[in-house]
């Protein structure tokens, strides 16, 4: 699946119910790095998330402070995405 494809899925609520689970929130927000710039990435992530949880009743579970780790991981980022070691640098 594409970086496209796995945020359109998830911004359309197309994740099946208790099937999102950490690993999940890393490939999406590796996908957020790579399509968009830092900030927009960080808007759009947290913005999809917070939603997400909100639709599931689940909004105490979003939590804002858990997203300057994605400044650093703008830097250097590797996520094992498939098997594969997927490597991005100075994105953003």
């Amino acid at each position: 699946m594409s970086n496209e494809d796995i945020i359109r899925c998830f911004e359309n609520d197309a994740i099946p119910e208790g099937s999102f689970h950490h690993a999940d929130h890393v490939r999406l927000s590796f996908a957020y790095l790579c399509e968009y710039p830092l900030l927009r990435a960080l808007e759009k992530f947290s913005g999809a998330l917070k939603r997400f949880a909100d639709l599931r009743g689940k909004a105490q579970l979003y939590n804002e402070d858990c997203f300057p780790h994605l400044r650093f991981r703008s830097e250097y980022a590797v996520v094992s995405a498939a098997g594969e070691q997927v490597q991005i640098h100075g994105r953003g």
